[in-house]
C-alpha cells in the first residue's frame, strides 16, 4: 500500500492543524515498516488515531464488524467531513458516514479503482457513489477513467495531482551496496512484488537487454508474494549476478539517486508516486502506458511509454537511452522540471484544503 500510504500521510503531515481537527482511521493488516514510522510521527502531532481491522477480500462477518466500528467512531466524533482512501475502506467509510449522519460530506480518493482488479467491483463502486459528495482523482487520466466508469456524475470528480518533494541526494550509496563502479549503468524499479507491478516483465526486460550488453545492472527495491516466483525466473535466465532484489528499504530516495534509468512495468496505477520520485531525482523513465503514469511521463520528452507486457518495446527503449547519454540527461532534467511545476506536495495540500472549504464553508 505504498502509494496510498504516502498520499495519506503527506496530507496528515501537511494540512493546517490550526484550521482542521484531524482524526485518522487505519488498518495495519497490510502495513509495512514505513507505515509504523509515519504513524508514530502523526501521533506526535496530536492527531487522533483509531485502528480498525479491514481485510482486503470480501468477508461478510469481518466487513460488518469493520463497518460498525467505523460507524461508532464517526457517530461519536460528529465529523463534518469524512475523507476515504482506497476501495475497501472507501466503501465502508462513505456508507458508514452517511448512515451516521446524512449531513456529513464524504470524499473518496480511490488511489486506483477496484475495477482494475475485478470488473465486478464496479457495482460496489456505483453503490458507494450514492454516498459520495466528491471523488478526488490523483491524476487527470484517472479522472477520465472514473468518469467513463459512470460511478458518479462528472461534476463530482475533480483532479488533484499527488505531489512529491524535490530533494538533492548524495550519490554513491547504491553502487557501494552493490559493489559496482560507474562503468556500469543501473536500471531501477521500486514497488511491491505483486501482480499489479508485473515484476516478471521486469525480469524479461532485463533478459533482453543483458543479452546484448553486460555493462548494466537491474535492481528492484521492494518485496511481496511473488518474490519466490521472480527469484526462480532470475535463476532460470542465469541473471543472478545482474538482477538484484533488495527487498524493502528505508533509504529509497538515497538509492534512487544512483540509478541511470527508472523502469516501471505495472499493469495499472492511479498515479505512480515512485515514477514521480524518480523524475524528481532527474531520471528518465521507461514505463507502461497506463492510467496515472501517462499523466506524469511525457512520451518522447521525459521518457518513453510502451504497452503493458511489451517487454521487447521496453527493453528497446532502455537500450536507446543506454546508448545516448545526452538524451538520458536531457530527458531526466525535463522530467525534474515537470515535477517541480505540476506535482508538488504543497500544491496537493492547498487544493485538498480548498475542496474541504468548498464542502464546508
Amino acid at each position: 500500500m505504498g502509494g496510498t500510504r504516502k498520499h495519506v500521510f503527506d496530507l496528515l503531515n501537511g494540512i493546517d492543524l490550526s484550521q482542521y481537527d484531524l482524526s485518522f482511521c487505519y488498518s495495519t493488516l497490510r502495513a509495512d515498516e514505513n507505515f509504523f514510522v509515519d504513524l508514530k510521527r502523526i501521533r506526535k502531532k496530536g492527531i487522533a488515531c483509531h485502528e480498525i481491522d479491514i481485510i482486503r477480500r470480501i468477508g461478510i462477518k469481518e466487513d460488518i464488524r469493520s463497518f460498525l466500528k467505523l460507524y461508532n467512531i464517526i457517530k461519536r466524533n460528529d465529523y463534518d467531513i469524512v475523507h476515504c482512501h482506497s476501495s475497501k475502506a472507501g466503501f465502508l467509510g462513505r456508507v458508514a458516514a452517511k448512515v451516521a449522519n446524512h449531513k456529513i460530506k464524504t470524499i473518496y480518493t480511490p488511489n486506483s479503482l477496484a475495477v482494475n482488479v475485478k470488473k465486478r467491483y464496479l457495482l460496489f463502486e456505483k453503490i458507494a457513489g450514492l454516498f459520495t459528495d466528491i471523488i478526488i482523482a490523483v491524476s487527470e487520466s484517472e479522472r477520465r477513467e472514473i468518469i467513463s466508469s459512470k460511478i458518479v456524475a462528472p461534476v463530482k470528480v475533480v483532479t488533484i495531482n499527488s505531489g512529491v518533494s524535490i530533494k538533492d541526494q548524495e550519490k554513491g550509496k547504491l553502487r557501494t551496496l552493490l559493489g559496482i563502479d560507474k562503468t556500469k549503468s543501473i536500471i531501477l524499479s521500486v514497488g511491491r512484488l505483486t501482480r499489479q507491478k508485473n515484476p516478471l516483465i521486469f525480469v524479461e526486460v532485463a533478459n533482453q537487454v543483458l543479452a546484448k550488453r553486460k555493462d548494466v545492472i537491474f535492481v528492484w527495491i521492494g518485496d511481496g508474494e511473488l518474490r519466490g516466483i521472480v527469484e526462480r525466473r532470475i535463476d532460470e535466465c542465469n541473471l543472478s549476478e545482474q538482477v538484484h532484489l533488495l527487498g524493502w528499504r528505508m533509504d529509497v530516495d538515497e538509492l534512487m539517486s544512483d540509478a541511470d534509468i527508472f523502469l516501471l512495468t505495472s499493469i495499472y496505477e492511479s498515479f505512480g508516486y515512485v515514477t514521480c520520485e524518480a523524475m524528481a531525482c532527474g531520471l528518465p523513465v521507461v514505463a507502461t502506458n497506463i492510467t496515472g503514469t501517462n499523466s506524469i511521463v511525457v512520451n518522447g520528452e521525459t521518457g518513453y511509454l510502451e504497452n503493458v507486457g511489451d517487454y521487447e518495446g521496453l527493453s528497446h527503449k532502455i537500450t536507446i537511452l543506454l546508448d545516448a547519454q545526452q538524451k538520458r540527461c536531457s530527458m531526466g532534467e525535463k522530467g525534474r522540471q515537470r515535477i517541480k511545476q505540476y506535482f508538488s506536495i504543497e500544491g496537493m495540500i492547498k487544493q485538498t484544503e480548498e475542496v474541504y472549504k468548498k464542502l464546508c464553508p
